[in-house]
């Protein structure tokens, strides 16, 4: 039987605690900042994307220039906030 001691059962236990944190506060911040995945929820976009594609959203570069024709962006519906559309 393996025995580990009070004091690094508490060490090793906050480590993980803190790895933990991080890796969420780092999650979060990127996906509210950088990048974020969705999915197509309909065939409105075929034939460039199918109905269940999924695709990741850079929202970093439309803080420094505004979107360009034929490029692909998401943005909250004006009637439903809660509600995300696709468009190109």
């Amino acid at each position: 039987m393996i025995r580990i001691s009070k004091d690094r059962l508490k060490r090793e236990t906050r480590e993980w605690s803190e790895a933990i944190v991080v890796a969420l506060i780092l999650t979060l911040f990127i996906r509210a900042f950088i990048v974020q995945a969705y999915k197509i929820p309909s065939g409105s976009m075929i034939p460039t994307l199918m109905l269940g594609d999924k695709l990741f959203v850079n929202k970093l570069v439309y803080r420094f220039r505004e979107p360009r024709r034929w490029e692909i962006v998401v943005f909250k519906s004006p009637e439903e906030p809660k509600k995300d559309f696709i468009k190109r």
